[in-house]
């Protein structure tokens, strides 16, 4: 069977280094307006790409919310089908990422983070 994309291409795509849109500070995706959102993040292939509490996390994002989240540390993808009111909204963006984020970490057993640093006191995994 011959394979969708070549071999090493997920591993190019999702890993730190030269060739890729830049993480590093005064880097061109340091100066853009998704800074913001994917602070430390990148642009490769298609696809964003963003640190998270439980490792690097893989990103398509559509119009209107659409979204799938692939991370490899907690071996989970989180698909959302969506309509927002509006193309964008940043709002709903951080609030959708946190959210698979800890379903994610707490799917994998791993204690989410409160704001302050730290795990959620009273947190075990189920």
């Amino acid at each position: 069977m011959t394979p969708a994309v070549p071999a090493g291409w997920s591993l190019r795509s999702g890993c730190a280094g030269p060739g890729r849109s830049t993480p590093t500070p005064g880097g061109v995706f340091a100066a853009s307006p998704a800074e913001w959102a994917f602070p430390g993040g990148w642009y490769r292939h298609q696809f964003w790409f963003r640190p998270g509490d439980h490792g690097d996390v893989l990103l398509c994002l559509g119009i209107h919310g659409q979204m799938l989240h692939v991370s490899r540390r907690t071996s989970t993808v989180c698909v959302k089908f969506s309509t927002w009111p509006d193309a964008q909204n940043p709002a709903y963006l951080e609030d959708t990422l946190r959210a698979f984020d800890a379903v994610g970490g707490f799917l994998a057993g791993r204690a989410p983070r409160d704001p302050a640093g730290g795990a959620w006191p009273g947190w075990s995994p189920a």
